[in-house]
């Protein structure tokens, strides 16, 4: 029978600790052979343990919790919503406030609620907001006036506005790391899809029976996403069994940080861990997994030391130079997407060259943003994968973070020249077709995607010890900062023109993704130093 060194496996152990605390993971072993990170337990609460379809359930029910808010329907050009009563909008810039107030809420409220379920759970948290937002949904449709419609929409941003950290949040607990990419790929590809499909008829549906079903459309598929979220979502969060290897005590996080938290003689160290370990010391086994216990609104394990402790890391995480460059260009892309999304249909109702849209067909000209969609879960989705595992094999099984980035480059050279074709073409409608027009809305489309998926996981997987604090400080920060870009996208438009304007959002998006090549390089140390430096080591 063979020796077991218990020697070896420590010390690999804590090689594993130095890299792992720093981001970097082993994903391959010594016979090339993909390894499952985070290293799943025999517990069957264990949510690495959900069978696929389960997966895939809480996958679906993210991207319908995506579109009740995220997608919050754009009304028609023309469509007067204070009638009855009398009245009507004072102004373009007005309308506008619709889209950009709306992303200011959003982004407050992961400030609040993703250190709520650090401390309370994903679930309830979930059923809180996903209910939220339902209702603002059908506040949004019997508002009666623009302002009551206005509120609704702000705080529907509140309900909605969080799926962009908690749903990576929950997909990373329940998917491996070599799986993330496509299931985040996929929430922000279907999601999106599903509502570009919804725009082309957002037209249609105005004129059938009016504004207010699209609201109601929306709200119908928030109400199907709460009911997915009760029956098919359990809580994914979970605190791993201990390990004891040669004399110490190991602690797996959710994230597949190892860390070492104290000797088996010391008695406070082996009493904690039989608390949270019900296999360790014991032949008892871990309890089934039962759909009774699935269906709990809270497990009651309620920390409140982990909320306060997540604005503690929040705070450090916005003075990481690595984290604030993906807040910044992620600001940046999602400023110049939502600008285009706002100001796209005027320029299309008076195109000179190739003829001006009508009302009724506006919606149509969402067809263009479609296969955006699909090409970017190619490419941040499956590819950023397939990236990543090529370059960990070659690196000697280590995964590394920085090898998300390469998937950045397609869809930041898009940015920039859709950016550019988008603002020439409608600044002068009477040289260029409105074709070179929706095109520079696929370019940037097909950029806001990608990098919203890319970004978040690289940011993630730098300090995946702090994966909370993370993606609030780069989901919050970039619908503040975008809100602060585009809140005057009008007046902006109407002092520099649509090409002076999106070529200044070029330069600048286009300044920042150049950062990325040292950041590629000097990744690693970068990591190393900054967390040291944080605290986050």
């Amino acid at each position: 029978m063979e020796k077991f060194d218990a020697t070896a496996v420590h010390t690999e152990v804590v090689e594993q600790l130095k890299e792992q605390a720093l981001g970097t993971v082993r994903l391959y072993d010594e016979n090339n052979t993909l390894r499952l990170i985070p290293v799943p337990t025999d517990d069957p609460n264990d949510p690495l343990n959900l069978p696929m379809w389960r997966k895939h359930m809480i996958l679906a029910t993210m991207i319908l919790w995506q579109l009740g808010g995220m997608s919050m329907p754009d009304l028609p050009p023309g469509i007067d919503l204070t009638k009855p009563p009398p009245g009507g909008y004072k102004s373009i810039a007005t309308i506008s406030l619709l889209g950009s107030l709306p992303s200011l809420f959003m982004g407050m409220s992961n400030f609040i609620t993703v250190p709520l379920c650090l401390a309370i759970g994903r679930r309830a948290i979930l059923c809180i907001l996903m209910t939220l937002t339902t209702a603002c949904m059908i506040w949004a449709a019997l508002s009666k006036n623009f302002d009551h419609h206005l509120a609704a929409r702000c705080v529907m941003g509140i309900g909605a506005g969080s799926f962009e950290s908690l749903s990576p949040l929950v997909l990373h607990d329940v998917y491996f790391v070599h799986q993330r990419g496509n299931a985040i790929g996929a929430m922000w590809t279907f999601s999106a899809a599903i509502s570009y499909l919804f725009g082309v008829m957002s037209s249609k549906i105005v004129n059938m029976v009016g504004w207010r079903w699209l609201y109601g459309i929306f709200g119908i598929l928030s109400a199907l996403g709460t009911v997915m979220m009760i029956f098919f979502v359990p809580e994914t969060r979970y605190v791993r069994a201990i390990q004891q290897i040669d004399g110490e005590l190991i602690d797996t996080d959710a994230y597949g940080n190892i860390r070492v938290i104290g000797k088996v003689t010391d008695t406070n160290s082996t009493t904690n861990m039989v608390a949270r370990s019900p296999s360790l010391g014991s032949d008892s086994g871990y309890k089934p997994r039962s759909w009774a216990n699935d269906m709990k609104f809270s497990h009651g394990n309620v920390n409140w030391a982990n909320c306060w402790t997540c604005y503690r890391h929040m705070l450090k995480a916005a003075f990481l130079p690595n984290i604030a460059w993906v807040v910044i260009l992620n600001s940046i892309c999602i400023a110049i997407s939502i600008s285009s999304l706002m100001t796209y249909a005027q320029p299309l109702m008076v195109w000179e060259k190739g003829g001006p849209w009508t009302v009724d067909n506006l919606g149509l000209s969402t067809l263009a943003m479609l296969p955006a969609c699909f090409l970017s879960f190619f490419l941040s989705g499956w590819g950023m994968d397939w990236i990543s595992k090529h370059m960990a094999k070659k690196n000697g099984g280590i995964h590394e973070p920085e090898s998300r980035l390469p998937s950045l480059i397609l869809p930041s050279i898009f940015t920039v020249i859709g950016s550019v074709i988008y603002g020439v073409s409608s600044a002068h409608t009477d040289q260029y077709h409105w074709a070179i027009s929706l095109l520079g809305a696929f370019f940037l489309n097909f950029g806001f995607l990608s990098l919203n998926t890319s970004l978040s996981v690289y940011a993630v997987e730098c300090y995946p010890r702090w994966a909370g604090p993370l993606l609030v400080m780069v989901c919050a920060l970039r619908n503040v900062v975008g809100f602060a870009m585009n809140f005057k996208i009008v007046d902006f438009i109407n002092a520099c023109g649509y090409d002076g304007a999106f070529g200044i959002y070029a330069g600048i998006f286009g300044g920042f993704a150049l950062i990325g090549i040292p950041i590629y390089v000097w990744g690693k140390r970068l990591r190393e130093w900054s967390a040291g430096w944080a605290g986050l080591a």
